[in-house]
C-alpha cells in the first residue's frame, strides 16, 4: 500500500505514556498499522499510526503517546471501505457488553440485598438472646438459647444478666461477647473449625489452653482442670479476678466459652456451678 498524506481538522487525544491506549487488541482491525501520515490543523503529525479504536463515525489513530480521531470521510477510500463496515460490529459488541455489565450489576445488587437480609436475620436472632427463656423452672437462673450461625445447632447457657451483645463473624469464625449486667459477669463465645482432626474435647482444650495458660496474669496455683462429658473446664484466677473457660468439640467445630468477673464475691462459686450445670448444646 502506498503511503498517504492527510491534512485534516482531526481531534488530538493525548494519552499518558505509561498507559496503553490501544484497547481490545483481540478485536478485528484494532492494532492495525496504517501506511499513512496524518497532520491536524495544529501541525501535529502521526506517522504510520495504529488503529486504536473503531467508532461509528471514524477511527482513533495512535502513534506513540498521541492519538487523533479521524472521520471516515477524511480517510482514503481503501481504508474507509475496510474499517467503516467493522464499526457496526464493534458498536453491537459494545452494546452487548453494556447489557452484560448491567445484568451483572443487577445480580450483584440482588446478592448484596440477600446478604444484608441474611445478616439482619442473624442479628435479630442474636438480639433475641437478651430475652430470658423461662424453661429452667426449677433453678434461679433463666436460660438463653444462642443459635450458631451457619450451623444446625444451638448453645444453651444460664443468663447471668449479660448485656450489650456484640457479634463478630466471617466465613470460618463466630465470636459473641456479652458485657456484664447487674451480676458483673462477662462472657466471650468463640466457635470455629478445628485446628486438627483429633476427636473429642481434649484437643480443643490443649490447643486453646496452650496459647493462654502461660499468661503471666494467671495465677498458676489457682488453675484447676475438670474433664466432663460435655466439656473440659479450666478454672483460674487472673489478677484476682475469677475466670472459667469451657472447651469442647461439636459438629465439626471447636468451642471456647470464657466466663469471667471483674471482682470476686462470696456467691461466685455457686453461680459458676449453676452455669456448669445449665451449659448444653445440640439441635
Amino acid at each position: 500500500m502506498r503511503r498517504t498524506l492527510l491534512f485534516l481538522t482531526a481531534v488530538m487525544i493525548s494519552f499518558p505514556a505509561t498507559r496503553p491506549a490501544i484497547a481490545a487488541p483481540g478485536a478485528t482491525g484494532i492494532g492495525d498499522q496504517l501506511s499513512l501520515s496524518v497532520t491536524n490543523k495544529y501541525g501535529d503529525v502521526l506517522d504510520h499510526p495504529a488503529v486504536a479504536q473503531i467508532l461509528g463515525d471514524g477511527l482513533v489513530l495512535q502513534s506513540g503517546a498521541t492519538a487523533m480521531k479521524v472521520k471516515y470521510d477524511d480517510l482514503p477510500p481503501d481504508i474507509r471501505q475496510k474499517y467503516q463496515p467493522l464499526a457496526a460490529g464493534v458498536m453491537q459488541k459494545a452494546e452487548n457488553q453494556g447489557a452484560a455489565n448491567a445484568a451483572y450489576l443487577a445480580y450483584t445488587r440482588q446478592l448484596q440485598a440477600e446478604q444484608a437480609w441474611h445478616q439482619a436475620a442473624q442479628q435479630a436472632q442474636i438480639d433475641e438472646i437478651a430475652k430470658e427463656k423461662p424453661q429452667n423452672q426449677n433453678g434461679p437462673l433463666p436460660l438463653l438459647d444462642i443459635p450458631i450461625p451457619n450451623q444446625n445447632w444451638k448453645l444453651t447457657i444460664a443468663n447471668l444478666g449479660f448485656s450489650d451483645w456484640n457479634k463478630e463473624q466471617d466465613n470460618n469464625q463466630f465470636k459473641l461477647r456479652g458485657l456484664p449486667g447487674p451480676k458483673g459477669f462477662n462472657i466471650v463465645l468463640l466457635v470455629e473449625p478445628p485446628a486438627n482432626n483429633l476427636p473429642g474435647n481434649d484437643p480443643a482444650y490443649m490447643f486453646y489452653w496452650s496459647g493462654m495458660g502461660h499468661d503471666s496474669a494467671i495465677d498458676a496455683q489457682s488453675v484447676k482442670v475438670e474433664k466432663r462429658d460435655k466439656f473440659t473446664k479450666v478454672s483460674y484466677s487472673a489478677q484476682g479476678q475469677p475466670n472459667v473457660n469451657y472447651f469442647f468439640a461439636y459438629q465439626g467445630q471447636w468451642v471456647d466459652i470464657h466466663l469471667s468477673k471483674g471482682s470476686s464475691d462470696p456467691g461466685d462459686q455457686k453461680t459458676f456451678t449453676e452455669f456448669d450445670n445449665d451449659l448444653a448444646y445440640g439441635q
